[in-house]
């Protein structure tokens, strides 16, 4: 892939946030990128140079056009079954969470961008359509999960509508906030079967938890300030769960772009699966140093409850039930 301006991170540096495209005609560019972190350098496909990708604004009733340059090489794209890695520097993208038209040239993900090709993307957001945080992505069916899971995602902001939320989270500051999850030594072996173009690693191959493209930033709050952190969560398929210092108070006001009933609620953690979003209020009384740490959910549990549905379903008669599949979930926990 073509290089792209290179991403340099620093443990502990002052947390920045993307930059953000909101006049309603934006262009993402998908380009090979170099990213430097503190224990690993990579090259990766990511969109305009940089992890995470420009955060893209817009209201209920606008139309968002997003001009859509796939500056990736067309070599070794291959082609292969359906439901294998394939073609992976084809693209598309994903508006995550929006409710707009699945059809071209909306959102559809059936939409193929080739390499060294382009594409306009047009979504006209409806009138009706809740303020909310969203992501985007690319979703072409084979190349997914090596373009999202090697960091190619963004941040969607849908603003609030006049009174749609109370005047006091209306005047908070805001602090957008991607969390990727990027298991470095899964996404080259999937490189790697095509060619080594990309994903040559230098360093440590073990899994990184970026917060903006940086590891464990810091961020400057007044105190005694409410800050609104629209969080959104990438990652291939690993869960997080993030705990906030005690000493700090935390209110949830929207889960997936979509605001509780009864909100907000106090909370003292966040869980996210790959694709989540959490919008939370956020204050800490007293000046000092606060910590917001991660801890990896426990995907076996899911695993199990998700066993134990489908054999209730097999008890109910449904005998489309593929037992096979909870045999070898035993087998891969055993």
């Amino acid at each position: 892939s073509a290089a792209a301006a290179g991403v340099t991170n620093v443990a502990g540096a002052t947390l920045a946030f993307p930059d953000a495209c909101d006049d309603l005609d934006c262009t993402l560019t998908l380009a090979g990128t170099e990213v430097e972190l503190p224990a690993a350098s990579f090259w990766t496909r990511a969109f305009d140079g940089g992890l995470p990708g420009p955060t893209l604004r817009a209201r209920a009733g606008d139309t968002l056009r997003v001009k859509y340059v796939n500056d990736l090489k067309d070599k070794d794209n291959d082609d292969r079954s359906m439901n294998e890695m394939r073609q992976v520097n084809t693209s598309n993208l994903h508006v995550h969470g929006l409710h707009v038209s699945s059809k071209a040239p909306g959102d559809d993900i059936f939409t193929v961008v080739d390499p060294e090709s382009s594409y306009d993307f047009e979504y006209e957001i409806p009138d009706f359509h809740m303020g909310g945080t969203h992501w985007y992505h690319p979703h072409h069916h084979g190349s997914t999960t090596i373009q999202v899971g090697g960091g190619a995602a963004g941040v969607i902001v849908i603003e609030d509508g006049d009174l749609e939320v109370p005047p006091e989270v209306a005047a908070m500051d805001e602090a957008v906030v991607m969390f990727q999850y990027l298991d470095l030594a899964a996404v080259r072996d999937i490189q790697e079967d095509f060619n080594d173009e990309l994903w040559q690693i230098d360093g440590d191959a073990g899994a990184v938890l970026l917060v903006n493209g940086q590891t464990r930033p810091a961020m400057d709050m007044r105190p005694n300030a409410w800050y609104r952190f629209r969080m959104v969560f990438s990652a291939i398929e690993t869960g997080i769960v993030f705990d906030f210092d005690d000493a700090c108070e935390v209110q949830l006001l929207a889960k997936d772009g979509v605001y509780l009933h009864e909100a907000p609620r106090r909370i003292t953690s966040v869980p996210m699966h790959p694709g989540s979003r959490a919008d939370a209020a956020v204050r800490c009384e007293a000046a000092g140093d606060y910590d917001v740490t991660m801890r990896q959910l426990n995907l076996d549990n899911r695993r199990r409850h998700n066993r134990r549905r489908r054999r209730r379903r097999l008890e109910d008669g449904d005998e489309n039930e593929d037992e096979a599949q909870d045999e070898a979930e035993d087998e891969a926990e055993d």
